[in-house]
């Protein structure tokens, strides 16, 4: 089960860096515009990147299902890793089906009154918040189970700049600055998050521990997160 898990969550990741098609489908906005671009109704193939975004939003949710209904102690990390893996599924296969009816160019949606943050960006952001929760706690759980150091600077490195390179998107968005390389950026490491939850499931069932557990112990033997998994 623990292969299945992973694998969904690769599913996801690749499914949700459909954007990358642009540059074959549509290179004009792909290169000069942001990715939610792509999904303009009118747009060259936006049925495919409406499609990839829904398709890996409902694949992250079946992977944030399974973890929750194999996970054996549903703490308090526990229950934020999953509802907010669950959260980003959820929210951007929604985010995906309100796509935008102009591009983020003020000269193309000046009969639109076009606002810097419509629905779909604010459900967007909404997503990503709930991906932010589920890497602090798998963050957290790293450091309860003690999980291998390479794992801990990974999470690590990837909160700090995937924060760093969304909070640098918002502030050019409502400064009228260039975003759309450090959306891409952003986008790149969102896509290493879809996997990290995923992966901690199954690095912590491999038992795959520099030190082994040392802060859960029952009756002499080491149980983790996700004990009743059995492949």
């Amino acid at each position: 089960m623990k292969q299945i898990v992973l694998l969904l969550g690769i599913i996801g990741a690749l499914l949700y860096s459909n954007w990358l098609l642009g540059y074959w489908l549509n290179s004009r906005v792909a290169i000069g515009g942001l990715a939610s671009n792509l999904q303009i109704h009118g747009q060259p193939y936006s049925w495919v990147f409406v499609l990839g975004d829904v398709l890996s939003g409902l694949v992250i949710a079946v992977a944030a299902y399974f973890i929750y209904m194999i996970s054996q102690q549903r703490d308090q990390l526990t229950v934020l890793m999953v509802g907010g893996y669950l959260c980003f599924g959820v929210l951007t296969a929604v985010s995906a089906l309100l796509p935008l009816h102009c591009g983020t160019n003020p000269l193309q949606c000046a009969v639109n009154n076009f606002q810097p943050l419509g629905i779909h960006d604010a459900i967007g952001g909404v997503a990503s918040f709930g991906q932010f929760i589920s890497l602090i706690a798998v963050w957290r759980l790293n450091a309860k189970l003690q999980l291998r150091q390479w794992f801990k600077w990974l999470t690590a490195s990837l909160l700090l700049t995937w924060s760093a390179s969304g909070i640098l998107y918002l502030v050019l968005t409502f400064t009228k600055g260039n975003v759309v390389l450090p959306q891409h950026i952003f986008l790149a490491l969102t896509f290493i998050g879809i996997i990290i939850v995923p992966l901690f499931v199954f690095l912590e069932r491999s038992n795959l521990y520099s030190g082994g557990y040392n802060s859960i112990r029952r009756g002499g033997k080491n149980e983790g997160l996700f004990s009743r998994l059995k492949g």
